[in-house]
């Protein structure tokens, strides 16, 4: 709920600099179960990179593998906890060239993470599944936001060119301009 009202803010940590991220097969951080009085919990141990707004963020979606000896081991698996948790440890904030997020990107160390067995999101081992799941939309809206941009800038574009005169008309009437504003219109309706 304090997502959804937008009093904090989410992270999703799931790309790691061995190429765990287009390959999330390649997982490296590691969740280890440990059975004891009162419930087991899962210790976790890696490191991610590229996490968008790890600085500040107070709920983390955490994926790791179970470790391979595990009795509840079942594949790549979701965890939830708050940000606040020790053992989440933001190692620095990526130089890159974007600055569209709040705080960057951040490279993430799990320094012996320890959520409860009820961290788990979802049923154990199915991670991948649920990222799919995710990701479909996100990626609509990924293509929505540049599709507003650019439908955007065309119309900036066209005004701009019905409005500056050069060489005794208006932009658009020369050739060369007419060309590439209808090559854009195509191409935002393609």
């Amino acid at each position: 709920v304090p997502v959804i009202d937008g009093r904090q803010r989410s992270v999703f940590a799931m790309t790691e600099p061995d190429g765990a991220g287009s390959d999330p097969g390649q997982l490296k951080t590691e969740a280890v179960y440990q059975s004891g009085p009162g419930g087991g919990e899962y210790v976790i141990n890696g490191r991610k990179w590229l996490i968008t707004g790890a600085d500040g963020a107070r709920t983390w979606i955490i994926m790791a593998r179970l470790a391979p000896n595990d009795d509840n081991a079942g594949g790549p698996t979701l965890f939830l906890c708050d940000g606040n948790t020790p053992g989440i440890e933001l190692e620095r904030v990526m130089d890159t060239m974007d600055r569209n997020y709040v705080q960057g990107h951040g490279v993430v160390v799990f320094n012996d993470l320890r959520l409860p067995a009820s961290a788990v999101l979802g049923e154990v081992g199915q991670a991948l599944r649920y990222a799919q799941m995710r990701l479909a939309p996100a990626r609509l809206t990924h293509c929505m936001r540049w599709l507003g941009a650019a439908s955007r800038a065309q119309a900036i574009a066209v005004e701009h060119a019905r409005n500056r005169t050069a060489f005794g008309k208006p932009l658009g009437e020369h050739q060369g301009v007419g060309f590439m504003l209808a090559d854009n219109e195509i191409a935002l309706q393609q």
